[in-house]
């Protein structure tokens, strides 16, 4: 079984776990979600498409049957099809070109899955780097190219936890957000199976000095939303995601944070954070 965000995930396909980090395995527990496998002659039929993502990935229905495919240009038939028949319950199938794992996890198979599971429990999915220091949360949110690895290669060695350097997890929990490390990761490869509540939130990017900038929670909402992974296909859950981002901008301290990327930046965040 695997756990991410607090969302337990029961997996019955093969050599999955050589796919994941250990510390996201667990054993004896409850399953939120259930993703199993079966054959492509097996599954249901595709239906209507509702939902184009780019060439990347489809939503279909058929009557109360929903799949997620994906099917490349290059491909005359679907790659792999995930298609719910119950609230907590996925089938995957897929071409013997690729292993289920790699749909899950090389592919945006079990990312899509949370991403609708999350917005229905006041969570979701956000491109960033989470931090864990002195059992404080810090969250650099911001596109590809804004110093996210680079500041989790520094922190790290400035013995703070890494959540991922890529993906987190985000929730309102308990009145506070809390941030979720994920198996997901870019170039610095650092993850960890940890929660934290989150102390502040910092858009980075690379500057001539150290230098915090407050944010009011509209202009952080500007920063944020483009990084939220939102369920556009998906009206309901979409409305939850952006309560999400409402609550994590508005509760939770917000900074534009230009940046040198020297190991003084991290003595001055600790400093601005008190």
């Amino acid at each position: 079984m695997l756990s991410i965000g607090g969302c337990r995930i029961a997996l019955d396909l093969p050599a999955w776990p050589a796919m994941v980090d250990q510390q996201f395995q667990i054993s004896n527990a409850t399953a939120d979600l259930q993703i199993r496998t079966c054959a492509a002659a097996d599954r249901y039929p595709l239906g209507q498409r509702l939902f184009q993502a780019d060439q990347v990935w489809a939503l279909w229905q058929h009557e109360r049957i929903r799949s997620i495919v994906g099917q490349p240009p290059t491909h005359a038939e679907p790659l792999w099809v995930l298609q719910q028949t119950a609230v907590d319950t996925w089938w995957l199938s897929h071409d013997p070109s690729i292993s289920a794992a790699e749909v899950l996890f090389d592919y945006p198979g079990l990312q899509l899955i949370l991403i609708e599971w999350l917005s229905a429990h006041q969570g979701g999915l956000l491109h960033a780097c989470g931090v864990v220091d002195a059992g404080q949360g810090l969250l650099l949110v911001g596109p590809p190219g804004v110093g996210k690895s680079t500041s989790a290669r520094l922190w790290h060695s400035a013995g703070a936890s890494i959540l991922s350097d890529d993906r987190v997890i985000v929730r309102w929990q308990a009145n506070h957000l809390w941030a979720y490390g994920t198996p997901w990761y870019s170039s610095a490869g650092l993850i960890a199976a940890q929660a934290a509540p989150v102390r502040a939130i910092c858009y980075p990017s690379h500057g001539q000095t150290n230098q915090a900038t407050s944010l009011s929670s509209a202009q952080a909402l500007r920063h944020w939303l483009p990084e939220q992974f939102l369920p556009l296909w998906n009206p309901i859950a979409l409305d939850q995601a952006l309560e999400l981002a409402d609550y994590a901008t508005s509760k939770v301290d917000q900074w534009h944070l230009a940046f040198v990327p020297e190991s003084e930046v991290i003595s001055y965040v600790r400093q601005l954070l008190g």
